[in-house]
């Protein structure tokens, strides 16, 4: 065990609004990110100012869809506006391999309708044309040829895409004259004089033999896929999750998942695979018990402190497709009987540590696993 010092973030991070979405620019600070999930509470009035612009952005494809709904309009009802109104919002990628969750804007808007994803607006000088994407390009898959996007919202596409590395595999359709063609672009995000560049590409004309794994020989190590899978909501539970060797209990705060001494309730939520493998272990996203309105959840984005963000409320509709993203954590069984809890899109095992300053211990990713009890509290989320 550690002793956590700092986020362990790079100054080049990402900000997220309520479903997900990255706010439009080059990459932001830690600072604008602190802000932007209500960590500073001290904020000025400019940055005040940038935070609901960041927030408009945001969310601005959702209140449209709410303006357009019956005040008896549920939850469940806008979420089905996402499948049917056209919406275009920005496209985030990551780009730093040695800062893997910095973020920037890929230079491309993702036009969706009726789980249609369409690239747009491609600009003359972004990541999207330097990879030698078109307009009206239709996308069909991210690293996972296996499976397609033609029942995933356009939240749960942009949120994999953000959280997908610096490694991406996309498969498009695109009209060449009276034809259809698929193609499959394959690329590596890097940094150049403190800028996002495209480092390489691989482009292959897919045809109807081709549509297995075999083509991925054919690409540099740069660019081959790393098979992303995909899920869909199957059930939720509350239980206490202990970490064994303390026997303190996993609580979900506002900005970080710490532990506690005293018995606290949190809710795994259950997923099954849909497409993509066999993912090591059973995937799991962790938030707060009950099932209010806009809860909270745990999100493994860097070694050090683990993030607490909003839990989407379409991650939790079982007639989605979700591609794997941060949310997303695996339990494993040890012989000992004891549970491992690994981070999905990285390398780490869920762990704890003692902050610092005032020995608060808090949920991290490292090196060291932490064996966790699963209590079940006997009811659904």
């Amino acid at each position: 065990m550690g002793i956590h010092a700092s986020k362990g973030r790079s100054s080049a991070s990402k900000s997220r609004g309520t479903d997900g979405v990255f706010a439009e620019g080059s990459p932001v600070t830690e600072g604008q990110v602190q802000r932007d999930v209500g960590v500073s509470d001290g904020a000025s009035p400019a940055e005040t100012r940038v935070k609901r612009a960041v927030e408009k952005e945001a969310v601005g494809g959702e209140r449209t869809a709410a303006n357009t709904a019956s005040p008896q309009t549920s939850p469940d009802e806008l979420d089905d506006d996402e499948h049917r109104l056209p919406k275009t919002r920005k496209i985030f990628v990551q780009y730093v391999p040695d800062k893997p969750y910095a973020v920037t804007y890929f230079g491309a808007r993702l036009h969706s309708r009726d789980c249609r994803h369409v690239i747009r607006d491609i600009a003359g000088s972004g990541l999207a044309e330097e990879v030698g994407l078109r307009n009206h390009d239709e996308l069909l898959s991210i690293n996972n040829i296996e499976t397609d996007l033609t029942n995933t919202i356009q939240l749960a596409v942009l949120e994999c895409l953000a959280d997908i590395g610096t490694r991406i595999g996309l498969v498009i359709k695109r009209q060449e004259d009276q034809d259809e063609e698929k193609w499959l672009y394959a690329f590596h995000l890097d940094e150049k004089d403190g800028r996002p560049i495209v480092a390489t590409i691989s482009r292959h004309l897919l045809d109807s033999g081709s549509e297995d794994n075999s083509f991925i020989e054919l690409l540099p190590v740069e660019t081959a896929f790393d098979v992303t899978p995909t899920y869909q909501y199957r059930r939720s539970a509350q239980v206490e999750l202990i970490e064994m060797r303390l026997d303190r209990f996993t609580e979900i705060g506002t900005t970080q998942a710490t532990y506690v001494s005293t018995t606290q309730n949190v809710t795994l939520n259950y997923y099954q695979v849909v497409g993509g493998g066999n993912p090591p272990g059973n995937p799991i996203v962790i938030s707060q018990p009950g099932s209010p309105r806009r809860p909270m959840c745990v999100e493994g984005v860097s070694a050090g402190a683990l993030d607490v963000v909003a839990f989407p409320s379409w991650m939790r509709d079982p007639r989605r497709q979700i591609p794997q993203n941060n949310k997303f954590f695996f339990l494993t069984l040890h012989p000992t009987g004891s549970t491992r809890i690994k981070a999905a899109n990285t390398n780490d095992d869920l762990y704890m540590t003692a902050e610092s300053m005032n020995r608060e211990w808090i949920a991290s990713l490292g090196r060291t696993a932490s064996g966790f009890r699963i209590v079940p509290q006997g009811g659904s989320a």
